[in-house]
Parts: C-alpha cells; structure tokens; sequence
C-alpha cells in the first residue's frame, strides 16, 4: 500500500476519534477547521515519510502531536489562518456578549445591563473620529473579518484593524474608569 494510500486510509478510520480531539483542543467553531487544515497538510506532503510511520503503527501518535502542535503553537499556519483573528477578538471587547453576566439575572435586568452598556459604547463611539467609528459598527454588526471587510471596503487590512483597535481601547478606557468610579461610590456608601 503506497504511503498516501495508507494515510488516506488511516484517516478514514479514525476520522472521528481526530475530530473529537480536534474540537477538544479548540472547541466546537474551529475544531473541524484544525482537522481539516491538518488533513490537507498530510495530505499534500509528498517526501514519503508516513510509509514507515504506517508500518510501524506510530502514525496515530505522530497525527495526534501535530494536531496538538496546530492547536497550540502561535507559529502555524493554522494559528494565522483562524486563531490569531478569533484570539484577538476574545481578548477585547465584544459588545454583543462581553457583558452578559450569566447568573440568576431575569431576561429583562439582562436587557437593561446589554441596554446600557451598548448605550456606553455608542457614547464612547460618538467621541472618536468618523472613520474609526464607522469601521467598529460596520466590523461588529455585520459579523465581518478583517479579511471581508477589506474586500468590501477596498481599504488595507492593516488600517482597518488599527481602527479597531484604536476604538476598542477608547471603549476599554471608558470601561475601566466607569468601573473606578462604580467602586469609589460603593467604598463611600
């Protein structure tokens, strides 16, 4: 059986049990990405080097430490394709959930909470230049990427998520002192 022959069979076989694992490491939205980038890659190597490994019986490992690798590592082309843009905005502020506060709260004091906070983000949005606050609502309300809304604007990725950043941090800045002073006024109570 030629190498490819016994990957492609390999990965048939434990086609499920690779993106169980997949989806472990990076959960339900990019899980199936990781695996399939994964099996493109393997696919695609033509130097032979799995023929032994198939032989041997190690190939199974060998996936499993790459998928492992992909998963983790900031150096690959997994990380640049889908994590990096999907990291950046978990670490900053997203509008749309950030702020929900999953407790015994009723729907309608969680309304009011995503009521006022959006309504603090407009406020901050309302005190930034034109293009940077067009750029934010446009990014955030249509669900785009960095990618898509280059494509549709025309304008450089890069300038475009310099935008972003730029309001995300004013919001931040609004968001921290909002809560100095909420914890200033309950220390004075």
């Amino acid at each position: 059986m030629s190498c490819t022959a016994c990957t492609e069979q390999f990965l048939v076989d434990a086609y499920e049990q690779l993106q169980d694992m997949c989806r472990m490491y990076v959960g339900e939205s990019l899980g199936d990405d990781l695996f399939h980038d994964t099996c493109i890659w393997l696919l695609e190597d033509t130097t032979g080097k799995y023929e032994e490994m198939c032989e041997r019986g190690e190939l199974w490992y060998y996936i499993a430490r790459v998928l492992k690798i992909n998963a983790f590592s900031k150096t690959t082309r997994f990380y640049y394709k889908y994590k990096k843009h999907k990291e950046i905005e978990d670490n900053t502020i997203d509008f749309h959930v950030q702020f929900l506060v999953y407790s015994q709260e009723t729907e309608d004091t969680m309304t009011r909470t995503i009521k006022n906070k959006v309504a603090a983000i407009n406020k901050v949005l309302a005190d930034i230049p034109w293009f940077e606050r067009e750029i934010f609502k446009v990014y955030y309300l249509h669900e785009h990427t960095l990618q898509t809304l280059s494509d549709a604007t025309g304008i450089n990725k890069n300038t475009i998520h310099k935008a972003i950043r730029r309001a995300k941090r004013k919001i931040q800045k609004h968001n921290e002192a909002q809560a100095t002073n909420n914890k200033e006024e309950k220390s004075t109570e």
